[in-house]
């Protein structure tokens, strides 16, 4: 058996499976192991999946190297084997918290996915590490029952019930992750009333919608620097300023309930 050298990605060489900056990694060949996503980026096929991930290969490496007497193997085709079904959201969760790579990790949240009609089609649940790390799982409604993947393309925006029922012209803030979301909804910005921030993400990155007033990171280099100052403007109530990335920066002056 070969033994891969792997390298995690970076903010600078994200995932281009799930198009995030950590827990994935490559190889030098171009092998890519993903912790998140199941579907194969471009110029990439899948060689297997375990639970909520894959590992892929470029579309023209060999899957099956020769044997050290020279002889070569006979290529076959990778099975992905397929996701078990549960009769609902909650018993997938019941189950991760039984998986072996989740051993000793504590459940810490879960945030719903919801369609435009406002049907749950997904939730994003996080554990909490003991060594103080966190793991992301995803869990996606299919025909059948419920899978612990990501939800298909093209996929929900986070809250977007409240976002299509907001009155237009309402001030759209982009947050990086739901955590982030949930802790904007609410907030007064200019006298008005924010919705929960959209999920700023690899495969959800997005534009100011038509008829609203949009303020977001651009980069990590720009992420609280460019939001923060558009909100000091605005002035919050009872906030002298405020950003969109907790972990970048919190209220200006002074604490915020429950910050």
């Amino acid at each position: 058996m070969i033994q891969r050298e792997w390298r995690e990605v970076t903010r600078s060489e994200p995932c281009p499976a799930c198009g995030k900056p950590d827990w994935c990694a490559w190889t030098a060949e171009g092998w890519l192991k993903c912790e998140r996503e199941t579907q194969a980026p471009a110029g990439m096929r899948r060689v297997s999946v375990k639970d909520s991930g894959a590992v892929f290969c470029p579309t023209d490496a060999d899957e099956h190297p020769h044997h050290q007497n020279g002889r070569a193997r006979i290529a076959r085709k990778a099975e992905p084997k397929p996701n078990r079904l549960y009769p609902d959201p909650q018993a997938a969760v019941s189950a991760m918290q039984r998986w072996p790579s989740l051993r000793g990790c504590e459940l810490a949240g879960q945030w719903p996915y919801h369609d435009a009609e406002g049907e749950l089609v997904g939730l994003v649940v996080r554990f909490n590490e003991p060594g103080g790390g966190k793991t992301i799982r995803p869990i996606s409604r299919v025909a059948e029952g419920w899978v612990t993947r990501q939800i298909p393309l093209p996929r929900p925006l986070y809250g977007l019930p409240q976002l299509l029922a907001a009155a237009p012209g309402v001030p759209i803030v982009v947050c990086e992750g739901e955590k982030s979301a949930d802790a904007r909804a609410g907030v007064r910005l200019g006298g008005d009333n924010l919705g929960p921030g959209l999920r700023r993400g690899g495969r959800n990155r997005l534009d100011p919608g038509s008829g609203t007033r949009g303020a977001g990171p651009r980069g990590p280099r720009h992420r609280g620097r460019e939001v923060r100052g558009g909100c000091r403007a605005a002035r919050p109530r009872g906030w002298s300023g405020a950003c969109t990335d907790s972990e970048t920066c919190g209220p200006v002056g002074r604490d915020a309930e429950g910050w």
